[in-house]
């Protein structure tokens, strides 16, 4: 872009900021400024300084010496922001206090929304500045998946993310602690041997998944391995780096029929973690069959022999077969001996040998076929020097195309000859051109520039400038928003003409980056943060409580989740069908959690696939009467009306309660002596404490509201032997009786849904939180939406054409510290 277009779009961008809100956006007018002093502070004064005063101080909360919004700073916008939710849901006054007029509250209400979303539109409005934010684990694998075109996982290694405003890509939170800083020094090791000698053998070890895999179907497991009968199997999964031959390696023994441990009087059960065989020296040795399929397709059959225990494994090895790069799944199956027939055969089935499993190890790629590599991985192998090209030209060749797209950016003057520089350095110490690029490489592996996203720009350290975060940086933030991953070619050459920055251009990408495969980084990574729905994976659950929940259970209920939320997201529908869509998806084992009949009556195995089935006549809607919400916001063995009720006010309705009082008992205390009484006596009881009564005055009735889901989300009817009440009243006066009672009177703050859908899209889009600042584009999200109710699609593709988006502010530079001396 030159500069004359640079400006010119500036002063436009500049220009509208300074425009009131669009057109339908619901603009606060500008706050009286006597109202502080008429009617804000003697509402205080009435009804708020007894409990919240200096001296007091109930909840932590001092209102008496808050300044009025316009000049507060960050933490009293945040104390006036508490005041003005408390208020406005009706929770404060506590009931036992004297309480105000209808007209009172309302009159208060208003005016302290006016001075807290009161922004002044005649002056640009800051774009916000978003901290220079490191990869995550995610983008960190992704980034190197699509700049090289392999498949490593070597960022499972790395320590877990830091998480701020409930995502894991917040550059506010991000650190570089000494052991990750190690950690990627070896991830660049490990990524640039394996660019650099590509057809090694690379050995990727699946024990703990084999013994440990949620979904095995065997007799018996420990950290001895499997056992696996005829009917058994276990299944693991690899994801291959490149496509390529691989083979096997399989340690396992085989174990004697179930008679002969019965005639021999073995317990087995007795023998863990080292499992007993039955089979003695003398014994004739039945052989095993050990069928390897992979993907479904049988590659190997392997004969394995007896052992005298699990101690007593032998290795054995699969011929090789052709894998492309990606994720398989590999199962092995007890077979039968293709020699026997007859009766032979009927009674090898009757009462077969049986079949341990240590460990099995992927080997691999053997061969390569250098023409499946990416453009770039072959330049990296390929381009050598010779006798008309020395090394520093073959070195500035391959650094030339590598360091761009590494960096996401053009190279700036002299930095492809510092990396040439330092490539010639390593070569005049003796080191092969090999090891040197093996240098240079991971030089640029761990250099802040791949590490970091970091949004260089003209006065970008001016910290009041406002200016696009230009072409190069707003194709990262597009394709990390929406891929967690690198821009791809056609970001990069729109970025190199300038042409991303524009509306209709933008639009296209959006759209476009949305239909291609990786946009299910978009729904896994913003979605399942937002939900919550990474917890469901440790989640712990009372089996003893709920025998019918299994681990095949824990992932069916995510994977509902996931396909639903996927259907809004295709048929473009509103936001608002997230909570109030009459549809979902089940297979066999979550229809018998709905209540739901199963195709055939009479399965012996319950079939795994999803399928789309309609809600009509069952109390359910959306995602908040799906088990996976319903299990997250409840305890390990009971229901929590509580985690229920806060979960839906801050991550659906953006009302988030104030933090429980120090030294105030937790539930479990209050009622430790109540425990037959059902659960809404119990908290009724907790509300008894004062203090806790005003937050739970909101929070409970919504939870209360959903007691007749259990604490892995199937329907009820009695808790502790009593009939459930599922009805209540919400402080604004409403009242309901049961779920979808519940759920429709939720429906209808459709517009703080929307808003606080919105505002965790942009937080997650960002990177960053939201400031008071960002009511303006949040405003003119909802209004350009709007008349297409808000379709998740349009909310998408404005954020990403909203000012913060495309618009940064600059990043001082702190000076030096500088030594003084007396």
């Amino acid at each position: 872009m030159n500069p004359r277009s640079a400006h010119a779009l500036l002063a436009g961008l500049l220009l509208s900021v300074c425009l009131p809100a669009a057109a339908g956006a619901n603009a606060p007018s500008t706050p009286d400024p006597l109202a502080y002093s008429q009617v804000i502070q003697p509402f205080l004064d009435n009804y708020c300084f007894d409990c919240h005063n200096t001296d007091t101080r109930k909840g932590d909360i001092n209102l008496e010496d808050l300044v009025d919004v316009g000049r507060a700073d960050h933490d009293g916008r945040r104390i006036w922001e508490l005041v003005h939710r408390q208020l406005r849901a009706g929770a404060m006054p506590p009931d036992r206090e004297d309480q105000p007029t209808p007209e009172e509250r309302a009159e208060v209400v208003s005016h302290l929304r006016q001075r807290l979303t009161h922004i002044d539109l005649s002056k640009p409005v800051d774009s916000g500045r978003v901290t220079a934010r490191r990869f995550n684990r995610t983008e960190y694998d992704n980034t190197i998946h699509d700049l090289f075109g392999i498949r490593l996982s070597v960022a499972n290694t790395f320590p877990g993310d830091d998480v701020g405003y409930g995502f894991d890509n917040i550059g506010d939170v991000h650190s570089v602690s000494p052991l990750r800083l190690q950690l990627f020094l070896e991830a660049a090791e490990t990524v640039s041997d394996f660019l650099l000698n590509t057809g090694r053998r690379l050995e990727m070890n699946r024990n703990e998944q084999g013994v440990f895999f949620d979904r095995i179907k065997v007799v018996k497991s420990s950290d001895a391995g499997v056992v696996l009968d005829q009917k058994g199997w276990m299944s693991v999964e690899y994801e291959t780096p490149l496509p390529g031959t691989y083979e096997l390696s399989i340690r396992a023994w085989g174990l004697m029929p179930d008679s002969v441990f019965k005639a021999r009087q073995i317990d087995e059960l007795n023998g863990w973690p080292q499992f007993p065989n039955a089979f003695q020296p003398g014994d004739s040795e039945p052989i095993v069959p050990l069928e390897v399929w992979v993907d479904g397709q049988l590659v190997d059959t392997l004969h394995i022999a007896q052992g005298l225990s699990s101690t007593d494994w032998k290795t054995y090895t699969t011929n090789r077969f052709p894998l492309g790069m990606g994720p398989h799944q590999v199962t092995f199956k007890l077979g039968t001996p293709a020699t026997l027939t007859g009766e032979a055969r009927d009674a090898w089935i009757a009462d077969p040998p049986r079949l341990g499993v240590k460990e099995a190890r992927m080997t691999g790629p053997h061969a390569v076929d250098r023409s499946a590599l990416s453009p770039l991985h072959r330049r990296l192998i390929e381009i050598r020097p010779g006798p008309d090209r020395p090394p520093a030209a073959a070195a500035r060749e391959i650094l030339a195309e590598l360091l761009p797209r590494a960096f996401r950016r053009p190279a700036a003057p002299g930095e492809i000859e510092s990396f040439v520089g330092l490539m010639e350095s390593l070569l005049a110490n003796g080191e092969s051109f090999e090891s040197a690029l093996d240098g240079a490489l991971q030089a640029i592996l761990v250099s802040p520039h791949f590490l970091y996203r970091l949004e260089l720009g003209p006065d970008a350290t001016a910290p009041d400038r406002i200016r696009p975060v230009g072409d190069y940086a707003l194709a990262s933030r597009l394709s990390y928003f929406l891929w967690n991953s690198m821009p791809d070619d056609t970001l990069f050459a729109l970025a190199a003409e300038g042409r991303l920055d524009n509306d209709d251009v933008l639009r296209a990408q959006v759209a476009r980056l949305l239909a291609d495969p990786r946009a299910v980084a978009f729904k896994e990574g913003f979605f399942r943060q937002w939900l919550d729905l990474r917890k469901l994976r440790t989640l712990s659950i009372d089996k003893a409580r709920f025998p019918v929940f299994t681990e095949d259970l824990r992932a069916d209920v995510e994977q509902e989740t996931l396909l639903f939320i996927g259907s809004i997201i295709a048929e473009n529908r509103s936001v608002q069908d997230l909570l109030r869509a009459d549809h979902t998806f089940v297979n066999d084992a979550l229809a018998e959690l709905y209540g739901l009949p199963l195709a055939e009556a009479e399965k012996k195995e319950k079939d795994r696939s999803f399928r789309r089935v309609s809600l009509e006549g069952l109390p359910r809607r959306g995602l908040l009467t799906q088990p996976s919400i319903l299990m997250l916001t409840s305890y390990p063995n009971r229901t929590s009306p509580t985690k229920r009720g806060n979960w839906i006010l801050e991550a659906i309705l953006g009302d988030e309660p104030p933090p429980p009082p120090a030294n105030v008992p937790q539930l479990e205390e209050a009622v430790a002596n109540s425990a037959a009484l059902p659960l809404r006596e119990q908290l009724e009881l907790h509300r008894t404490n004062q203090t806790c009564a005003s937050c739970h005055a909101t929070m409970d009735p919504i939870g209360l509201g959903l007691e007749n889901f259990d604490a892995i989300g199937r329907w009820r009817t009695t808790d502790a032997g009593a009939p459930i009440n599922a009805s209540g009243v919400l402080p604004d006066g409403n009242k309901f009786d049961g779920p979808l009672e519940l759920l429709g009177l939720l429906q209808e703050r459709d517009e703080d849904f929307v808003r606080c859908f919105t505002q965790k899209l942009l937080t997650f889009a960002l990177g960053r939180g939201l400031e008071f600042y960002d009511r303006v584009a949040v405003d003119e999200i909802l209004a350009r939406t709007q008349a297409g109710d808000h379709r998740i699609l349009d909310i998408v593709t404005e954020a990403v054409l909203s000012r913060p988006f495309r618009l940064t502010r600059g990043d001082p530079v702190h000076p030096p510290l500088t030594a003084t001396h007396p």
